[in-house]
């Protein structure tokens, strides 16, 4: 019988361990770091466009997902704003 691959849950979420921002960068991002941030701001980049999207229908029907660029530019902002701001 074929020995299966242990995977490594996140307590809170289920991900992959493997799939989180490692420590260094988010010290380097909180002491002001921009490639850092923007290394952050990038991970969250699916998230964000997820959060700042939404469903619209055209007059047939037809359904197609749409990104309010407003709305991910004040996410992406709060991210950044937020970063420096971090208790770890």
């Amino acid at each position: 019988m074929k020995k299966r691959k242990k995977i490594y849950r996140h307590k809170y979420g289920g991900r992959n361990l493997r799939c989180l921002v490692p420590f260094e960068t988010i010290e380097a991002a909180v002491y002001g770091d921009e490639n850092a941030i923007n290394a952050i701001v990038e991970h969250y980049g699916s998230y964000i466009l997820r959060l700042a999207g939404k469903t619209a229908y055209t007059d047939d029907g037809r359904n197609y997902y749409v990104v309010d660029k407003n709305k991910e530019d004040i996410l992406k902002n709060g991210l950044m704003e937020k970063i420096p701001r971090f208790n770890y």
